[in-house]
């Protein structure tokens, strides 16, 4: 009897385990020298959900690999390149949508935050990984947040990320 409720506990904590935000990209704005990439490179090391981070100097680029099971904050990678002194230019990610619900407004949840896909086009779910860029005011180029910026919700309920798909 043990053995059973230990593998449906097992089962059920793999279920509700698997959709998770994988990887993501960060590109920053504002920067001119290797310190710069560096200083960004060393508040980013701070935030506990991060497992690797990999920069690319010459794009101004950071490749983030989070851990398994951690609740990825995206305003929280935002607050650590500002603490930094620059600013987020573009700001990429891939979710593992095994077991997610997308309801009919284009939404989802996933660790208690609301998602919010703006995207015109049709939404292409033929994997289980999906790649989406955030569209709030602070994670994109003034230019860009213009011309996604129409289509978000409400940006100042919290924990409402508004998204679009590649």
């Amino acid at each position: 009897m043990k053995k059973t409720f230990l593998t449906i506990a097992i089962g059920f904590l793999y279920l509700f385990s698997s959709a998770q935000i994988k990887t993501g990209t960060l590109q920053a704005s504002g920067l001119t020298c290797s310190m710069c990439n560096l200083s960004i490179l060393k508040s980013l090391e701070t935030l506990s959900f991060i497992d690797s981070i990999v920069p690319n100097i010459e794009t101004a680029s950071y490749d983030l690999t989070f851990k398994i099971n951690a609740p990825v904050r995206f305003e929280e990678i935002k607050r650590a390149v500002e603490k930094a002194g620059f600013s987020v230019a573009k700001l990429s990610f891939v979710v593992d949508m095994s077991g997610v619900k997308i309801i009919e407004d284009r939404s989802f949840n996933l660790d208690g935050v609301d998602y919010y896909i703006i995207s015109k086009s049709n939404l292409e779910i033929a994997s289980t990984e999906i790649s989406f860029y955030i569209t709030n005011k602070g994670y994109l180029s003034e230019k860009e947040y213009k011309k996604n910026g129409k289509n978000n919700h409400d940006e100042t309920e919290k924990n409402i990320i508004n998204i679009s798909q590649f």
